[in-house]
């Protein structure tokens, strides 16, 4: 039996990592507290300290040299992947 994936909202997002990074309590316990696994908590914590640390929005349009680049990137490694 298949079960359906549950979106949730960037406000919602935004406001449980605040829970942890703010707020300064454990990913257990607010991952608890909202319904959703501990490890997808972790990952969208990663995210925002990574974007804080960087500066960048990681949902931004990506820059034209950004772009370029992984025109450039993505066929070759998935032929890398493919044949290999």
């Amino acid at each position: 039996m298949g079960s359906t994936r549950r979106s949730f909202t960037p406000e919602c997002k935004e406001q449980s990592v605040a829970f942890v990074l703010d707020g300064g309590r454990p990913v257990a316990e607010v991952a608890r507290n909202i319904g959703v696994h501990e490890m997808t908590l972790s990952k969208w914590v990663k995210v925002a300290r990574a974007a804080a640390e960087s500066g960048k929005n990681p949902d931004a349009p990506l820059a034209e040299s950004e772009r370029a680049e992984l025109i450039l990137w993505v066929p070759k490694t998935y032929a890398t992947r493919r044949y290999s």
